[in-house]
């Protein structure tokens, strides 16, 4: 799985959207940029949820999802996921593991008003594997960087050449000792 960032006001707009719930679950489609080795988070896309039902269903309204689409391609935004709220458990439901059952692949985020995860979602065969993924929650301002050694930030260099240069080598000059005043 790649590594997963979170811009904080995405994670503010999700745990607002639980806070919201009263009779339906809330839902939508999370977007941002995603890499070969990383998907950053910017926002969150609400789509309207069509069931009848708040406590056990989730229809997303078809034509929303269209929209919300429409709307990241807009914004040059990829969709890396979904979300939808649940009152109480930040954790995957059996009536979850049926809606993925249809999806094969999804990156599927559980908000209550109190916390938020995010499950890498996909189907073996018939059975819905839901590894829980680590958010690593960031601001607008701190991008993470590159992950190739050359674009890493001096933060993470520094320490290695700190420990490097600590080392002697057999040409070095090793420090002279101080004559003693015994001997004289």
């Amino acid at each position: 799985m790649k590594t997963l960032y979170m811009h904080k006001q995405a994670a503010a707009k999700m745990l607002e959207e639980a806070d919201k719930m009263r009779r339906k679950v809330r839902c939508g489609i999370v977007v941002g940029k995603e890499t070969e080795n990383r998907i950053i988070i910017n926002d969150i896309i609400n789509i309207r949820n069509t069931a009848d039902q708040w406590h056990h269903h989730l229809i997303p309204e078809k034509e929303g999802t269209e929209r919300a689409i429409q709307m990241a391609e807009q914004r040059e935004l990829d969709v890396v996921g979904e979300y939808h709220t649940h009152r109480k458990l930040c954790k995957i439901t059996t009536t979850d593991r049926v809606l993925l059952k249809n999806k094969r692949k999804a990156l599927w985020f559980i908000v209550t008003p109190d916390a938020l995860k995010a499950f890498d979602c996909h189907v073996i065969g018939e059975e819905v594997m839901t590894p829980e993924v680590p958010i690593y929650f960031i601001s607008k301002k701190a991008v993470p960087q590159g992950t190739k050694k050359e674009e890493a930030p001096a933060k993470e260099v520094a320490p290695k050449k700190k420990a490097e240069s600590k080392k002697t080598s057999s040409t070095e000059k090793k420090p002279v000792e101080k004559p003693s005043k015994k001997g004289g």
